[in-house]
């Protein structure tokens, strides 16, 4: 099973970063080493991560984790049956080795200490899956990314990791995933929105599916699509399933991820009351360009089983739309005094692509199967918005 994961804090020891660690008396590690915190599961479960096997490796990755030097502790007696590894435990914020049994059990209340290689093919994603996430939403997308052979690897986020911990030095793409829009704004707060804009400013990526579209159009500001008026004024459009269609730009920019409108033809995707978009041409940020539509509902009603007729049914309106989003004074590659860059890339997407297609009125809503559309469908908006 794969793990799940809640990085506190990630530290990658970018190319150059050497002598200024030995000049802070901080740990040699490898250059494109990962030091991330696991809250289920086991270090091994995550491609390319590992355990801590001895006391002193344990304490390299401590000092790299807490920026300190304080030495790791020895387990207390009553924590004895835990197995061998490196914990952070949370009630006292320090971190453990235990020389234990083999395996490795991590927990919310003991996380484990890995390490992790970080190759130019692995996209690390952080997942927000604080207040206004439904726990579908927020599930599904991490156990779609995290599956063998996907080269992601993607890490459960807090309102406080968002605003504290979400740097490019660390990331590829921020998530944000389906549940309610306005609450995910109030949990992240004027911090963590700001985080998050300097996140994409600087050229990391924005996922936003549903709810996590709506947090971009209408509290972030950094999508160049809008939201097209309802059927019903004051209504939701509800939930059920749609059926989509690629632009000639989708088939263009999603060809390379293995999407084609061949495998998208008769595919039931779920949706839930997701925002149905147009191109905005005159309200958008001024630090968003090259707006794109990559998909468009090709069902006559959205979602089908509603049955809305006109001309705001959604037909052929844009589902998932993409755009660059940048600081009017930045330049990248090189920085400017505040480090910002020519911007990364936003998607914001209406369906639920981490989502199998739900059977109505059950509405079981497990992950998308391994292989399926769906699945890709995700897979291929992380890289397509990857650095």
């Amino acid at each position: 099973m794969v793990a799940v994961v809640r990085a506190i804090l990630l530290a990658v020891l970018a190319q150059g970063t050497t002598s200024a660690l030995r000049e802070s008396g901080g740990p040699l590690l490898a250059p494109t080493t990962a030091i991330i915190l696991v809250s289920g599961g086991s270090c091994s479960a995550l491609e390319g991560c590992s355990a801590a096997t001895t006391q002193p490796v344990c304490s390299e990755w401590a000092e790299t984790l807490t920026n300190s030097t304080e030495p790791v502790h020895p387990l207390h007696p009553l924590r004895s049956e835990v197995p061998t590894g490196c914990y952070l435990y949370g009630d006292t914020e320090r971190v453990y080795f235990n020389p234990g049994p083999s395996q490795t059990d991590c927990s919310a209340e003991r996380t484990c200490v890995c390490a992790c290689t970080r190759s130019p093919r692995m996209v690390t994603v952080a997942v927000f899956v604080g207040d206004g996430t439904t726990a579908r939403a927020r599930s599904n997308p991490i156990a779609v990314l995290n599956r063998p052979g996907t080269n992601v690897r993607a890490v459960n986020f807090s309102a406080s990791d968002i605003q504290n911990h979400l740097t490019r030095a660390s990331y590829d793409v921020v998530l944000f995933p389906g549940g309610g829009g306005s609450t995910e704004a109030a949990a992240i707060g004027a911090v963590g929105m700001s985080a998050v804009k300097d996140f994409v400013a600087r050229g990391g990526g924005y996922i936003g599916i549903c709810a996590g579209a709506f947090l971009a159009i209408q509290h972030l500001d950094i999508s160049g699509c809008h939201d097209i008026p309802r059927p019903v004024s004051g209504k939701e459009r509800g939930d059920g399933n749609v059926t989509l269609a690629l632009t000639n730009a989708g088939a263009s920019d999603l060809a390379p991820f293995n999407i084609s409108q061949r495998r998208l033809n008769s595919t039931l995707v779920f949706y839930a009351n997701g925002p149905v978009m147009a191109v905005d041409t005159q309200n958008h940020s001024i630090g968003v360009s090259n707006v794109t539509v990559l998909v468009t509902y090709s069902s006559k009603s959205v979602p089908i089983e509603a049955g809305y007729t006109g001309p705001t049914a959604g037909y052929g309106a844009a589902a998932v739309c993409t755009n660059r989003f940048s600081t009017t004074h930045a330049i990248w590659p090189g920085q400017d005094d505040d480090g910002a860059g020519v911007g990364g890339m936003v998607l914001v997407s209406g369906p639920h692509p981490e989502t199998d297609e739900l059977d109505f009125p059950d509405r079981g809503g497990p992950p998308s199967e391994r292989g399926s559309v769906r699945a890709d469908l995700l897979i291929s908006y992380v890289k397509f918005v990857a650095p």
